[in-house]
Parts: C-alpha cells; structure tokens; sequence
C-alpha cells in the first residue's frame, strides 16, 4: 500500500473559461422543458412585469415622499403660526406701551403718589368716603341720597364707579376711582380733591337733618389722629359751644389750639411748664408704638424647667392624701416632664440656641472645694483669708491729695464716636446685652447722638462707682502718679484716686464670708481692670526700654527695631543670645518692682534656636529657667522649622475635643443641617480660631477637611454593615458625610481657612499706614518677597540658611490672584474683598478627587 501512487483529482480542469466578455455573465441554469408541451416566459412578458414592478416601487415612494413632505410642512405651518402669535403678542405690547408713553406725556411729569409699597396704601389712595347718615341707615335709601347729591353738586361725572356700602346698613359709603384713558395719577387725584372739595364748600343737607360729608380713606392711625380731635371738638361743644369759634384743628395730627395754647394732640408731647396733674390722658385704647414697647421692652421669659400644671395638681393632691401612690404618681409625673423639657432644651441647642447650649454642656472644676478642704489643717476660708490679705498688703493711696475742685469737663462728640469706633462688631455684652450695632442705630436716627451724649454725662456725674471688687497686687500710689502726669489735674483723676482707696472686699467661699481690706492692686473683674493692667505693663517696659537703651543694642534680625510685645500683662521678649536676654528680663524686673509687680519665673517659657550658642539657663532674681523645646501659646507649640501639619494637628484635637464635650447636643435626634451649622459655631471655631493668621497649606487643607467630615460621619452615627469591608465603609460614609455638609450650605474648613488669612491679610497690609500699626502689621512688612527678590539678584545681599520659599510662594499666589501687588489692592477694602473669592476658587480643594463613578459621569 505504501507504494502505490495516490489519486490525482484536477478539479479547475471542470471549470469553463469564458473566451470573451460576453461570457462574463454568470452562467444560467438551462432551460427545462415544459412537461407537458407549455411554453416558457416571453421577452414582452418579462418587461412588462418589471415595468409593473417598477410602476409600484414608484408609487410607494411617491406616496411616502408625499406624506413626509406633508408632515414636514405641517410642523413648519406650526412653527410659523405660533412665531406669529408671539410676533403679534409682541406688537400688542409695544403698542400698549407707545399707549402708556403717551399718555404719560400728555400728563405731564409724574407726580409722587401715596399709593406706598403695599395693596392697602394703594387701595386707600384711590377711594373716597362719604358720610353724614344715621347708624343703621338703609342702603337703598342711602345710596339714591348720595347719587342725588352727586347730581346736585354737578360732580356725578367725575366718579368713576357707583358708590357702595359694605354692608346692607351702614351709616358711610365708599368710592373707588381708576386712572382713565389718557389721564394720569395726578389727575385723577385732582379729580377727587374735587369731589371732596365740592362738599366741603357746599352744605348738602340730608333727609335726617344731617350735612353730608365726603373726605380721603385714611389709615387706621389717621383715623385715631382724626377721632381724638373729633372727641375735643365734640367735648368743647358740649360744655360751651360758643368756644367752638376759637378752635383750629389740624386733623391728620388730632392737635387742637386755642386762640393761644395748644389744648390737645396725639402726636405732640405736652408743652412745658404744665401741670401733669391737669392733663387729661385718653387711654382707652393702645397704638401700634406702645403695643410694640410692651412686646419688646418686657423681661424675657426664663427658659428653664418649670411643672406644668398637671404636676402642680398631682403634688397639691400628694400634699393633701399624703399616701405613698400619690407621691410616687406626683414623681413620676414630675420626671416625665422633665424629661420632655430637657428633650426640648436639647433640641433647641443642637439649632443653636446659644443659651441652650450653655446650659447643656457639662460642668467644668467641679469638687474642687472637697479636695481643697480635705487639704486644709484648719478652717480652709481662714486659709483663703489669710492668704489674700498677704497678697494684698501695702501701703493704700491718699484720695484728697487727687481731689480736684475745678469744673468738670463733659465728654464731646468727637470722644464718644471714637470710644465707638473701638468697640467690636457682632458683640452683645453686659447684662442687657448691648450691641456696638444697637448704638451705631441710636445714633444713625434724628438727634440720636445729642440724647446719647446727654446720656453719658449724666451718668458721668451722677452715677456712684462700685468698689466693692478684688484686686490684684499694685503699687497703687505709683499707678495713680503716673495717671497724674498722663492726664493732669481733672475730675477724671479723682475718680480714679476714689476707686483705689479705702477699698474692703467681700471674700465668700463655700466655707464661710468675711471682711477684707485691700490696701493695693487693682480691681479683678472690673470694666477698668483690663485698662490698668495694660497701661502699667506698657508703662514698665517703656521706661525699662529707654532707661537701659535696649534701642542700641545687636538686634537678632538686621532691620527689626522691635524685640518686645504685649497684651494686657502677658509680654513675650525675644533677643540675639541668652545672656542679652537674661540681661533684658532683669532690667524689666527691677522696673516692675517700683510698681509692687514681680515677674514669676516658674510660669515663664524660654526657647532658644537651633542654632543659639551659648548656655540653655537664665537665672533671674535667685529663679532659674530651663530651655525648652518649643513655645506653647494658647495650646500651640511654635519652634524653628514647625509645619503647618503640627500646628493644624492640635487644632484638630481642640476640635475633637469639644465635639464630645457636648456630643449629646451635636449627635441628638433632630435637623442635621441646623446640627452642622453648630458644630461649626462650636467644635469647627476651636479648629479655626487661629488660622487666619497661618498661611495655607494644601496638605493641611486636606487635614481639616478630613477632620470635618469625620466629625459629620459621629453626628450621622453612621455604621459599618454586616459583610462590609473598611474601605467601603470609609468610603460610602465619608461620601454621605460630604453630602450631608454639601446640603447644610456651610462651608468646608479650607474654604473657612482660605478666607480668613485672606482678610487678615488685608487687615495687616492695611495697618502698616496707621499712626501706630500693629506688631501683626510690623511683622507682616518685614522681609516681603519683594525684599527677597531684591536680596536674591544682589550679589553681597543677605543669605537664608535654609529655604524661604513658603510665604514668598503664598505672596506669589496672591499677587495672581489680585493681578498685581497685593498689599497695593489691599489698601482699596472694595476691590480686596471682590478679589476673595478669585483666591478662593484657585486655592481651595476640589470637594472630591474624581474617582467615583458618578462623579466621571457627570452626574
């Protein structure tokens, strides 16, 4: 088998190939024979069935062509039709309106109608009013009277509507009129005054005997106006109608005169020199301005717990059945509602109800009083006693060596409205919670500043001043002597002299009261205590500046002439090396001490620089002081090389802090928005306090932002579900969480952090140009990277030891974002604040990275 030759099959050889173009065509299946001798389809046959075939393709797409064609010119013909019923509508309008043009210039200028801002005043303004009838008078019977007299006036075509009553028996009727065509608002106002004028100069005698009236519609206060001056009127008939010659009433304001005096008045206070007890006072009923004082001026309710009144019923019953069901029903009741109130407390503090809140939060420093007393051999308020009057030894200033028997001098306009400038906006303080608002207000309003002036200078001479306050340790004599070389010889200075002599506090303690004398120190808690400790700090350490020419001496930064702060008695001092320092603060202690003021070194902070020589000591007056690592202000840790994550990190735990401090409030059952706006106000302000004064920082940003929405999730209490990983979880809450801030409308901590810095930015360019800036101000314009630039391209100009790049890149973006200087626009507050929101829109983060799919998709 393997040696036989396979079988050749050539199957192209069966295949025909065509000799010439005619044979191209496929080749045709041969003919078959009819089998029963019939004939095949002809040429004429064929043609003429394709010829039908085509006749029918022809009239289908004759058809179909003819109905879209039909359709298109349908949609068209709509299009067109309702193009020129808005065409029309449009010319219609502005025909109207060439109408009302012209009329209005056939009118004249329009004149200022009373018509006011609401549908009563513009109602008002176009009736009329006719009186003179009978209470109860028939309406038939009225209105053919008052049509009669209309004809009988001739002024029956002047009215634009029959009058009617609003009622089927009343005693007046009403008019209403309607500008009519090519008349305007002021004639057809002259139109009325003729109506009325022709009865008031006519006398239209009625069927009852009565003259018939006609006058404007007034307001429900023009109507008291009017009905007080009716009432004298009517009053001064009754008693001597022959008086009635010598009366002039000015309606609209119900004031009646006499020939002389002014005898009435609604609006007018009494004239001087009256005797009160002769003025008859018509109190019968209230106006709009005294319900209004009793609504606003009225003590505010208390809002804390009270028993309803089925708890009163339950324990007056308990009192009175005195057996245990009673009692324990009365309980019960009284726990039930309590729980309700502090239910709505909650809720009221999660809406930010301020006072709400306060309450809610939890008691800070509370047993104290235990442990102190625990700690005690003795009496522990004889320990406190004791302990302050050491304190508080010394010599007391004599008062009438400042007694001043001049006249006094009240203060001016000039004074309070500087005093005003100081005061802080969006502040209500003092017991009555006054506002530097409320005072602009007082102020703003007709004679306002006169009556607050007066106000102030008679509390300047009339008001008694408390002494009854602790005081803390000062020299006061040497205080008051440099009052005296302030201010000179004047009543203010005795003033001072009486506050800081013969002083006796009132020591209370939960152990006991007592008695203390006080012959030194100032006032704690005092509206002036703030004022004093300020002015002897400052004095101190001006007079140690100039007396020691601390001016002269090697600055730590070349061109930075200052090197000591202050606020209030808390100062921070800084200098090149730790001996100059050393030296610095015990020449500032011994200028203290003349003010009976000591420096604790145990509550001081030193830090020095990584790069500072020298010993890591100071020892001041026998008290020594370590080097610490960093300088803690305010919860803060500020060293050499800090980043803007460190700062912002014990920010967030400030903020995390408070969340739970008052998590019952944030976390309780009520509107999630209104929740987040006080989170914000409460946990989200300990994050931010600070902030406008750090420059920002993307990572940072991105921090905050975190926290936020972390703190949201909390409130939320959102959970992990069965079967879900953490990144899901993570995932899905913070994408609700972003929601849920996205809705409240508030705005995210970089937004919040972006547009502080922006504006205390512009508040410290701004202060530069100030008579005495600020430090703020001083520090902001030292070494600007305009400066930096300069130092840069200068071959011998000053060398940084590590980069400088960070608020020079915060310069640079600012200056994009106002395309220009920014401490330049910053001087212009309109043009600064237009560009906040440029800075933020290419500073902040996006609210999400993109990856989530609906994101993508655009949804």
């Amino acid at each position: 088998m393997a040696g036989m030759s396979k079988r050749q099959i050539d199957l192209a050889s069966k295949t025909s190939v065509p000799e010439d173009q005619g044979d191209l065509s496929a080749q045709k299946a041969p003919r078959k024979e009819a089998a029963d001798g019939g004939c095949g389809i002809t040429a004429g046959e064929l043609q003429a069935m394709m010829a039908q075939q085509t006749a029918q393709l022809m009239h289908a797409q004759e058809s179909a062509l003819s109905k879209a064609v039909t359709r298109f010119e349908g949609i068209v013909e709509e299009r067109i039709g309702r193009t020129d019923c808005k065409v029309a509508e449009m010319e219609k309008k502005m025909g109207e309106l060439e109408q009302k043009v012209l009329h209005l210039l056939e009118g004249g200028p329009v004149q200022q109608d009373n018509r006011g801002g609401t549908d009563d005043q513009a109602r008002r303004a176009r009736t009329l009013i006719f009186g003179g009838w009978n209470r109860d008078t028939r309406r038939a019977e009225l209105l053919a009277e008052l049509k009669s007299a209309l004809e009988s006036l001739g002024v029956q075509n002047m009215m634009d509507t029959a009058p009617f009553t609003t009622g089927v028996r009343r005693s007046m009727a009403l008019a209403s009129f309607a500008e009519r065509r090519g008349e305007s608002y002021a004639t057809m106002r002259g139109r009325m005054q003729q109506v009325v004028r022709a009865f008031a100069e006519s006398e239209v005698m009625g069927k009852q005997g009565k003259n018939l009236w006609c006058n404007w519609s007034k307001s429900k206060l023009e109507r008291l106006h009017s009905s007080h001056a009716s009432w004298v009127k009517r009053s001064v008939a009754e008693v001597n109608p022959d008086k009635l010659a010598d009366l002039e009433v000015e309606w609209n304001q119900g004031n009646v005169w006499t020939a002389v005096h002014l005898a009435a008045s609604s609006a007018l206070p009494p004239p001087p020199g009256g005797d009160p007890a002769e003025i008859l006072v018509r109190d019968d009923y209230e106006t709009k301005a005294w319900d209004m004082a009793k609504k606003c001026t009225k003590p505010r309710p208390g809002t804390g717990y009270r028993d309803p009144e089925e708890v009163k019923s339950a324990f007056k019953q308990a009192k009175l059945m005195k057996t245990r069901e009673t009692w324990k029903r009365a309980l019960a009741l009284r726990k039930q509602a309590r729980k309700v109130w502090e239910a709505d407390r909650l809720k009221r503090a999660s809406e930010g109800d301020w006072q709400a809140l306060k309450s809610c939060r939890p008691k800070r420093h509370a047993g104290w009083d235990d442990a102190f007393a625990s700690a005690q051999q003795g009496d522990p308020h004889r320990a406190v006693h004791e302990h302050l009057a050491g304190v508080y030894q010394g010599n007391q200033p004599v008062s009438q060596d400042y007694r001043y028997t001049g006249e006094v001098r009240a203060f001016t306009l000039e004074e309070m409205r500087d005093a005003l400038s100081m005061l802080k906006s969006q502040k209500a303080v003092g017991s009555d919670l006054t506002s530097r608002e409320l005072l602009v207000g007082v102020m703003g309003v007709p004679g306002g500043e006169e009556h607050m002036l007066e106000w102030f200078n008679r509390t300047l001479v009339s008001q008694a001043v408390d002494l009854n306050k602790a005081c803390d340790c000062i020299d006061r004599s040497v205080l008051l002597a440099r009052l005296s070389d302030r201010l000179g010889p004047c009543a203010e200075l005795g003033c001072w002299a009486a506050l800081m002599t013969d002083i006796t506090g009132t020591l209370q303690t939960p152990w006991g009261l007592s008695q203390l004398q006080m012959p030194s120190g100032i006032k704690q808690g005092a509206t002036e205590s703030p004022s004093m400790f300020s002015f002897i700090a400052e004095i101190a350490l001006e007079e140690t500046r100039i007396a020691n020419s601390w001016g002269s001496r090697e600055k730590l930064f070349e061109g930075m002439e200052d090197e000591e702060c202050l606020y209030m008695d808390d100062g921070c001092l800084w200098n090149k090396g730790v001996q100059g320092m050393e030296r610095k603060l015990a020449e500032y202690a011994k200028q203290l001490r003349m003010y009976g003021l000591t420096i604790n070194i145990s509550k001081c902070q030193m830090y020095c620089g990584p790069r500072c020589k020298g010993a890591r000591s100071i020892c001041v007056e026998g008290q020594s002081s370590q080097c610490s690592s960093h300088l803690e202000v305010m919860g803060l840790q500020f060293h050499v090389g800090v980043t803007a994550m460190e700062m912002v990190t014990a920010l967030a735990t400030k903020a995390r802090g408070r969340f739970w401090e008052i998590q019952h409030v944030l976390r309780s059952k009520g509107g999630l928005s209104r929740r987040i706006s006080t989170m914000q106000r409460t946990a989200g302000q300990a994050a931010m306090w600070c902030l406008g004064a750090l420059a920002p920082d993307s990572g940072a940003m991105g921090y905050l932002n975190s926290v936020q929405l972390q703190l949201i999730v909390w409130m939320m209490r959102i959970s992990r579900g069965p079967g879900e990983d953490w990144g899901s979880f993570r995932r899905r809450a913070w994408r609700v969480a972003r929601a849920a801030l996205f809705r409240s409308r508030e705005e995210r901590w970089s937004t919040l952090w972006l547009r502080n810095y922006w504006r205390y930015s512009g508040h410290r360019a701004r202060g530069v140009h100030r008579d005495h800036p600020a430090l703020s101000s001083v520090f902001d314009s030292f070494r600007t990277k305009k400066w930096w630039d300069h130092e840069k391209a200068n071959p011998w100009g000053i060398k940084h030891v590590h980069h400088y790049a960070r608020l020079m890149m915060t310069e640079a973006k600012m200056n994009d974002a106002v395309e220009g200087e920014w401490r330049r626009v910053a001087q212009d507050r309109v043009a600064w604040r237009n560009a906040e929101q440029r800075w933020i829109t290419r500073e902040d983060l996006p609210w999400a990275s993109g990856r989530q799919p609906t994101i993508e998709n655009g949804n």
